[in-house]
């Protein structure tokens, strides 16, 4: 099954086939996937067989030996970059000028969105997820945290910043703060984005999101 938007505010779930895995392709099967920009496609009424393009699941099935394994609780990264230009291999990978052409590539559409039961992505781009992390937190952990954290970087945030404003999510970005300091503080500087925080997040109380996963990578493999 999969969902789709259908006109203005107006969505349905249908059949779907369950995609299959090929080379260093691993098929999910997604239990989580946060809403980013889709909630605009849904209210402008812009029609889409497929949607959902982050999420969190269990690997189910893979064809070869490589970094997942059937039984894996991942996290699905955005997109179908290369992983092999000079963008993908510094870590910008969300920048990737030959990108895959999915339907070319496994000969649908199906299985490229995360709003469905099923989706196939590179194994590079599926990220284990902590045990004690739920599959609902680390969706979270893309463009939840993911971004907003490199942008807290890149300003130069911080734990004595003042944060003007008040949201539902003025904890977890007060803690956010506070690891984003601690990683520039840190030897493993942040501008590598390895996967800093995700067992620190995991351990924030009373905070929804659990989890942080890289926009940005050092020495991506296919």
């Amino acid at each position: 099954m999969k969902a789709r938007i259908v006109g203005e505010r107006q969505s349905d779930v249908v059949p779907a086939p369950v995609p299959e895995p090929k080379e260093d392709w691993a098929v999910v099967k997604v239990h989580a996937s946060a809403m980013c920009t889709e909630y605009k496609a849904w209210m402008a009424g812009d029609r889409r067989e497929v949607i959902g393009h982050e999420g969190a699941g269990e690997v189910v099935a893979v064809v070869q030996p490589g970094r997942v394994k059937v039984g894996d609780r991942v996290t699905v990264m955005p997109q179908y970059p290369c992983g092999n230009c000079a963008l993908c291999r510094s870590g910008d990978y969300i920048y990737c000028e030959d990108t895959y052409n999915f339907a070319e590539f496994t000969g649908s559409r199906e299985g490229s969105g995360t709003f469905a039961h099923y989706v196939v992505k590179p194994s590079w781009l599926l990220l284990p997820i902590p045990e004690r992390v739920t599959y609902e937190q680390a969706t979270m952990a893309i463009d939840g945290i993911g971004a907003s954290f490199g942008g807290m970087q890149a300003i130069g945030v911080g734990a004595s910043s003042v944060m003007v404003g008040v949201t539902r999510s003025n904890g977890m970005v007060s803690q956010l703060a506070r690891s984003v300091q601690d990683s520039n503080s840190s030897s493993q500087r942040a501008t590598t984005w390895l996967p800093f925080c995700i067992s620190e997040m995991a351990s924030w109380s009373g905070c929804s999101c659990s989890s942080i996963s890289p926009f940005r990578r050092k020495r991506f493999r296919r």
